[in-house]
């Protein structure tokens, strides 16, 4: 990781239980070593401006689907690279889902290049959350509630 550039991540930490920048920090750690998902480096706490911080250092991601295709002057790309990229979106997600987790907002703003020697490998932008189903009452046999948070 020397001399490379990297993503970092912060927030103010006003010392709640629940942050949102240490469950996006589990979340990556517990999909590492799967297609797609960017390299954490460090999660931690530090001072910054004065202010205590959840800080977050991750792999550097590119240019979102969206912003890549803007970029070609493009709206479309061809069948081959269409289907080159479905095929790591499925990837990304089955591995996703095996760890009990989905992403809830698939669109290709949510969805980054990697760069360098990843530059042809898709990323996922936001982070999954956790999925608990609830059992089927003998109101609704054939039904599940799901709850994300």
């Amino acid at each position: 990781m020397r001399g490379e550039q990297v993503a970092v991540k912060a927030e103010t930490d006003f010392g709640q239980k629940n942050s949102a920048l240490r469950a996006e920090a589990e979340i990556l750690i517990s999909l590492q070593g799967g297609p797609g998902v960017p390299d954490v480096y460090w999660v931690g706490k530090r001072d910054l401006a004065a202010q205590a911080c959840n800080i977050l250092v991750m792999e550097l991601l590119g240019p979102d689907m969206e912003d890549l295709l803007e970029m070609m002057n493009r709206r479309t790309v061809s069948e081959k690279t269409g289907l080159m990229l479905a095929w790591q979106f499925i990837d990304c997600l089955e591995h996703i889902h095996s760890r009990g987790l989905i992403h809830r907002d698939i669109k290709p703003e949510n969805f980054l290049m990697g760069v360098k020697e990843r530059a042809n490998k898709v990323c996922p932008a936001r982070t999954p959350t956790h999925c608990n189903a609830l059992q089927h009452t003998a109101k609704h046999r054939n039904t599940h509630t799901i709850f994300f948070w």
